[in-house]
């Protein structure tokens, strides 16, 4: 519970500077302020001292607010988009998780946000980064007073100012979380003495900073929520124009393989951009994946494709109503929803251009005339199909099915006579021929084999009687008489017999002439 003296707000303020962090804003406050510790600030901003002001995906934000002063003016949305990090991951969200996260961060606990959002599984962005550039450090203190932390040069992957092209300076992990309770600023003394630049080679440094333009152009762009299929149309339609996709739609695996191999993203020494090593995340983008993507696999392939976030906004802005249809509109249309001429023209127009390259059902306006517009849409699909080529008998069946009735007629007179052991069952008289799986795969088509077959293979009885058989015709020739308990066990036979084999085996013994006799 907040503390009483939250409802009254504090005089002052610091005004929020461009691009600042929410932990930059409250450090300046705790200057500015006086207070000898830092829980006493905690303490009169968010009522508790046991927080750790995070600057990516804060919590209390409420409480924040509730403290400032009257004359700040300052709504929830315009906290949240100034002065976090959501602006960064809104676009590839479900308006549902934007929801979920700014509500988390406006109540006490925000320890949900990084599993709803999938941070936790996509494993970036695990270390609380602290960097900073020099030269915008310089520049802040003589425009604004203040050095002070950057949003856009703490988010994931970012490793450049994408102001100054400089490498960017990072606070050591152990130092950041050594001091994780206390408000800093990049021009604290132990800071500076703490923080070292990342080391990279200059041949990839062109690479990081249009990753680090990208990054921080997402951050300031007002984009809502973008639906998958949008995304993933433009991804395509991108892709196609560097020859990773071909015209019926189809991803060329050796051409995304390469271009991610020799990327200069995957020889960057840095843990955030270790998923570029392999390939797998492209594919995952350009099919329909079901799992959430951090932003920065997203920044990753624009900057493979060589193409930046603007790029990305102006075509959401040219499909503006698809997007907005699609992230509201269920499977089926609402009722009473009727498309305007003008929609059905756009929509009937870019279908019929896209049809000419891949199938009907990959383009991207194939569900929307389904639901809308379907008489049109199969005559559309009607008129310009192929039409289909004739079958060709490729294969003659006949001469095939009468050389495999020869086959097993041969196969099964040869182990008629040499085989006791094992009984002649259809599936040892297919095996024969070699040709097991096609007899079994196309029997419609061999109806002589089959039927050969059929007649051919031995029942349980019969192969006992046949077996029985050859053991006293093996006696005979041995000039030995076997009685009925011997024959059985050679036989591996057990009373009770069946009929038919109990009549066999009384004829043998009569035949012997050993069936009166008690044995």
């Amino acid at each position: 519970m907040f503390s009483a003296k939250l409802t009254r707000r504090h005089a002052f303020f610091p005004a929020a500077l461009p691009d600042e962090t929410l932990h930059s804003r409250i450090s300046r406050y705790h200057r500015l302020s006086g207070n000898p510790q830092e829980r006493q600030t905690l303490d009169e901003i968010f009522g508790t001292h046991v927080l750790v002001a995070t600057a990516n995906l804060p919590s209390h934000l409420s409480a924040l607010l509730a403290a400032m002063p009257e004359h700040a003016q300052l709504s929830m949305e315009q906290l949240i988009d100034s002065a976090t990090v959501l602006p960064y991951f809104r676009p590839f969200l479900r308006p549902g998780q934007v929801t979920q996260c700014c509500q988390a961060m406006a109540s006490q606990n925000a320890c949900g946000i990084k599993i709803g959002i999938g941070l936790v599984a996509s494993r970036i962005g695990a270390r609380n980064a602290f960097r900073y550039c020099r030269r915008c450090c310089a520049e802040d203190e003589q425009l604004h007073g203040s050095a002070y932390w950057h949003r856009a040069h703490n988010l994931p992957g970012v490793l450049v100012c994408h102001r100054h092209k400089d490498l960017l300076m990072e606070l050591r992990s152990s130092l950041v979380h050594l001091h994780r309770h206390r408000l800093f600023l990049p021009n604290d003394s132990w800071v500076e003495e703490g923080a070292s630049a990342t080391r990279v080679p200059a041949a990839y440094l062109e690479v990081l900073f249009r990753l680090a333009v990208s990054s921080a152009s997402l951050l300031v762009t007002p984009m809502p929520p973008i639906p998958a299929p949008l995304l993933r149309s433009f991804y395509r339609e991108k892709a196609a124009g560097q020859g990773w996709i071909d015209h019926r739609g189809r991803i060329q695996s050796t051409a995304v393989v390469h271009a991610s191999d020799h990327s200069a993203l995957v020889r960057v020494p840095d843990v955030d951009l270790k998923f570029c090593a392999q390939p797998h995340w492209i594919f995952k983008l350009l099919h329909k994946h079901r799992t959430a993507m951090h932003p920065l696999k997203h920044l990753a392939l624009l900057t493979l494709l060589g193409i930046e976030t603007r790029d990305l906004h102006a075509y959401w802005q040219s499909n503006n109503d698809l997007a907005g249809t699609t992230a509201v509109m269920p499977k089926r249309s609402p009722a009473g929803y009727v498309p305007t001429p003008s929609q059905l023209d756009c929509r009937r127009e870019r279908f019929v251009d896209q049809l000419k390259e891949i199938a009907p059902r990959r383009t991207q306006d194939y569900m929307w005339l389904y639901r809308h517009d379907y008489p049109w849409l199969k005559g559309a699909i009607a008129q310009r199909a192929r039409a289909p080529k004739p079958a060709m008998q490729k294969v003659k069946w006949g001469e095939r099915d009468q050389l495999l009735a020869a086959q097993i007629r041969d196969h099964a007179a040869l182990l008629y006579q040499t085989d006791v052991s094992t009984r002649i069952s259809a599936t040892l008289l297919a095996r024969a021929t070699g040709k097991q799986a096609l007899i079994e795969k196309f029997f419609v088509e061999l109806p002589l084999t089959t039927r050969t077959i059929q007649l051919l293979e031995e029942t349980v009885e019969a192969f006992q009687c046949r077996r029985m058989g050859r053991i006293v015709d093996e006696s005979h020739a041995r000039g030995e008489v076997l009685p009925r308990w011997r024959i059985l066990r050679i036989a591996g036979l057990a009373p009770p017999l069946a009929p038919a084999v109990e009549a066999k085996l009384t004829a043998l013994l009569k035949s012997s002439r050993c069936g009166g006799r008690s044995l």
